[in-house]
């Protein structure tokens, strides 16, 4: 069994394109969405239209939590110019969503337990129980283990830190996806997860890059007046965080 899993569009339509035309040459028996499906970046209406139409499995984001009618900003003032910049970018987001985008975007589960060809595992966005806990490449392996909630789990993936990697700790193997809009690994290119399963274990962990158009992107993210659109596009060409 193959599995494609990507993570953390943030509204970047032309990474999503490219992510998912990669996809369609891989033979994929699933693919699965570990949220984040907009909000940082240009399109948010084209990226959730193309993920719903996928018909896919989602689980809940951070950023698709904040369509919840009880998310209150104030609770989470930002840390930096990022945050700031989407904070006020937000109502873009909202004029461009309809009422029935902003529904399906909060009603995702946040947590999926499946078994693919008799292996066990566990999908969230962040951590099972925290979707604003970060968990970078350098945690610690008490860490790592953590982020199971049972013992029988074989693998656990999620997204969220936007840098994509994959460790073992103790036979426990752990992934994240990376992200498909915002790299913050250093290389820009859009990246997800292709996991094959058979008969109990794992078989192949691995992480894909896709080339794209990030000019085309930045050119959006301009055309729509994206606030904070010059953060975007120093990701988007140099897959840093743009503070």
């Amino acid at each position: 069994m193959r599995i494609a899993l990507f993570s953390d569009i943030h509204s970047n339509y032309h990474a999503l394109e490219a992510v998912l035309s990669d996809i369609a040459l891989r033979g994929v028996d699933r693919i699965i969405c570990l949220g984040d499906i907009t909000l940082k970046g240009p399109l948010p209406k084209e990226c959730v239209d193309r993920v719903r139409d996928l018909g896919c499995p989602v689980v809940l984001g951070n950023a698709d939590g904040c369509y919840h009618p009880d998310f209150h900003p104030d609770r989470f003032p930002p840390q930096n110019a990022s945050q700031v910049a989407a904070r006020a970018d937000f109502h873009r987001h909202l004029a461009a969503l309809t009422r029935a985008d902003q529904d399906w975007l909060q009603n995702f589960p946040v947590h999926l337990a499946e078994s693919w060809e008799g292996t066990s595992v566990e999908l969230f966005h962040a951590t099972p129980g925290d979707n604003y806990v970060l968990t970078m490449p350098w945690a610690s392996n008490e860490q790592m283990v953590a982020l199971r909630s049972s013992e029988s789990t074989q693998m656990a993936a999620f997204g969220h830190c936007h840098r994509a990697f994959v460790r073992v700790v103790h036979g426990f193997t752990v992934m994240n996806t990376g992200s498909v809009g915002l790299p913050f690994d250093g290389d820009p290119r859009p990246s997800y997860a292709l996991v094959e399963a058979e008969r109990g274990r794992l078989t192949m962990c691995t992480i894909i890059r896709v080339e794209y158009d990030a000019e085309a992107a930045i050119k959006a993210a301009r055309t729509v007046g994206m606030i904070g659109w010059e953060l975007f596009a120093h990701t988007a060409r140099t897959g840093q965080f743009p503070g």
